[in-house]
Parts: structure tokens; C-alpha cells; sequence
């Protein structure tokens, strides 16, 4: 079994923009859920990918990470109050053939009485067919703002829907809660590299070009193995 945490501290593997006052990450103690320091990720309207790599994972056909997700200043309310934007914040990628095997997209939602917004942080799973297919989602909003999220996944036989996916969550990063599981078809791909930050879609259309504010990361640790 494995451990691997990524060293917010010293961002190792840091990839940033060059562009000047662009999307950007950094170590602050704002974004620290659990001891000194969190990964914050702020969002200027700008359209350029910033992310960090974690890639100790090594062809991995068992993946489990754990992980905070809290909302600071996030919005996605320059499009009006009915619109839908959206953009990757986390993505496990193989690295022999660049292909995205998970991922977590994170949309904007309008709220009961369509005014104000909300997020839906989606996971999804990418089947043999070259499809991604949803596990499950976590809402956040100006009541709950911050979830402590596990995502598992591990490869199938080749032809036997026997893979699986799940989405966990905790709101005091106690006691795992299954708010998703899915078993499909999976047997072409392993785990070799995963992304956090803007990975995709912040350019990608007009009404999204000025999502901005912060999203805090924090207490990333993965493992060759499922939940007990």
C-alpha cells in the first residue's frame, strides 16, 4: 500500500500560467482546512489551465483519494441568474495515452427561487467505450460550503461490467458517507497522473469568461486501496 500526499507547502510539481494576473495557485494558510497550510485556487475571469501534477501514482488499476473541498469567494454568476457554466477541477489521467479516466467538473446551478447560484461537483468515470459515465455529486452553497470527499476506482475484467467507481463524503471528515457507486466496464485503463485546479473549460465559452474568486484544496492523500 501507498500514501501519497501532495507537499502544499512547496506546491512540488507546480504548473502555472506565465501569463501576468492570471488564473493562479498558491500555498496560503486562508485555504488550510487541517493544519498550516492549503492549496487555494483563484479564479480572475482569465481562460488559461493552471494546475498542480501529483504523479506518484504508477499504473494504477486500485485508485482511492481523500480530499477537503471548501468554497471561498467562488462565483459563477457573470452570465445571468439562469445560466449553466462549468469547468474540470480534478482529472486522473493515463498517461500512455493522455486520456482522462476520472474527473470532477464543477457546474453552476441555480438556486429554488432562481436568484443567487449554487455548485454541483460531479463525478464521473470514463467506461470502455470511451464515455463518461456519473457516480454522483456534492452541492455546495452559501449553507455548506466545505466537504471532506473520497473517490474510489479500480479497473474491471476485460468484457464484465465489474468495475467500480464510488463517491464518498464527510462534513467533518469523520466517518465516509456513500452518496454514489456505479459497476461498469473499465478494463482499458490505469491511473498514472492526477490534476487538480483549472484543468479544462474556463475558455471554452463566452458566459464563463468571468468566473472568479477562490476554491481552497486541502489534505490530499491516495492510496492502492479501496475503503475497508
Amino acid at each position: 500500500m501507498f500514501r501519497s500526499k501532495i507537499a502544499l507547502a512547496t506546491l512540488a510539481g507546480l504548473l502555472l500560467a506565465t501569463t501576468a494576473f492570471a488564473n493562479s495557485l498558491a500555498a496560503t494558510t486562508a485555504a488550510a482546512v487541517e493544519g498550516t497550510y492549503g492549496l487555494e485556487l483563484t479564479y480572475d475571469g482569465a481562460a488559461n489551465n493552471f494546475f498542480v501534477l501529483d504523479q506518484s501514482p504508477d499504473a494504477e488499476k486500485t485508485y482511492r483519494a481523500s480530499f477537503w473541498i471548501e468554497e471561498g469567494t467562488l462565483q459563477m454568476t457573470n452570465c445571468g441568474p439562469t445560466c449553466s457554466t462549468q469547468f474540470m477541477l480534478l482529472a486522473a489521467q493515463q498517461a500512455t495515452n493522455g486520456k482522462t479516466v476520472l474527473r470532477i467538473i464543477v457546474g453552476r446551478m441555480v438556486t429554488d427561487d432562481g436568484t443567487g447560484e449554487r455548485h454541483l461537483y460531479r463525478f464521473s468515470v470514463k467506461n470502455d467505450n470511451d464515455n463518461f459515465l456519473y457516480v454522483g455529486g456534492i452541492i455546495l452553497n452559501g449553507a455548506v460550503v466545505r466537504k471532506h470527499v473520497t473517490i474510489e476506482w479500480q479497473s474491471g475484467d476485460p468484457g464484465v461490467a465489474n468495475g467500480v467507481a464510488r463517491l464518498y463524503t464527510s462534513n467533518d471528515g469523520g466517518t465516509p458517507n456513500l452518496q454514489g457507486e456505479l459497476f461498469y466496464q473499465n478494463s482499458l485503463y490505469q491511473i498514472d497522473q492526477i490534476s487538480i485546479g483549472g484543468i479544462a473549460g474556463l475558455g471554452d465559452q463566452a458566459s464563463d469568461s468571468l468566473t472568479n474568486g477562490t476554491l481552497h484544496f486541502d489534505s490530499f492523500e491516495s492510496y492502492r486501496t479501496l475503503l475497508p
